[in-house]
């Protein structure tokens, strides 16, 4: 059951506008990567609104550098990207761990993993790659799309399966959940 204790979260929270992000600067955050799909747009959405114009704006004057790391395409990802004004990295193929460098690339190789979260709506994918990476791991719910997307309805169906398996950690969706620093 390693993968799946590997998948815990360090903190679930309905959305990313529910996230205190000026208590994870004031805990040492300087860098913060979003999945797009699911997670800030509903999947195959590029309708950036001012909304997440002033998250992004919001998150940056605390002093924290935000990118985009999505297993989406160039085409989707960079006008979202473009609209946020962030670096960002496409077709990532996560949960394979292509090692921190990446990463440090994109914020000019000052972030290390103790300084970095990753935000992402999936246990297996965004979860599995943010423990391999070793930065604090987000989960947000998913955000529903409005046509029908087979894959994401699979991906909801094994996330569903994961989180019945975390129960036994604490973890619980709808109900704010972080892990204790004792374990």
């Amino acid at each position: 059951m390693k993968m799946i204790d590997d998948c815990l979260p360090d903190m679930y929270v309905k959305s990313v506008y529910d996230i205190d992000y000026k208590k994870l600067y004031d805990d040492g955050i300087r860098y913060a990567l979003f999945d797009v799909d699911s997670t800030l747009l509903p999947f195959d959405n590029i309708d950036v609104r001012d909304e997440h114009l002033k998250l992004f704006d919001g998150i940056r004057s605390l002093g924290i550098q935000t990118a985009l790391y999505s297993n989406g395409s160039y085409k989707r990802v960079k006008p979202v990207a473009d609209m946020l004004n962030v670096k960002f990295v496409a077709s990532a193929h996560k949960p394979v761990y292509k090692g921190f460098k990446v990463i440090r690339e994109m914020f000019d190789d000052k972030c290390e993993p103790v300084n970095t979260i990753f935000v992402g709506d999936s246990l297996l994918v965004d979860m599995l790659f943010a423990d391999k990476c070793g930065v604090k791991k987000i989960l947000v719910d998913y955000i529903p799309d409005d046509g029908f997307n087979i894959k994401g309805k699979v991906v909801w169906l094994i996330q569903v399966a994961m989180s019945k398996a975390l129960e036994n950690k604490g973890f619980s969706y709808g109900k704010k959940y972080y892990l204790s620093k004792g374990e």
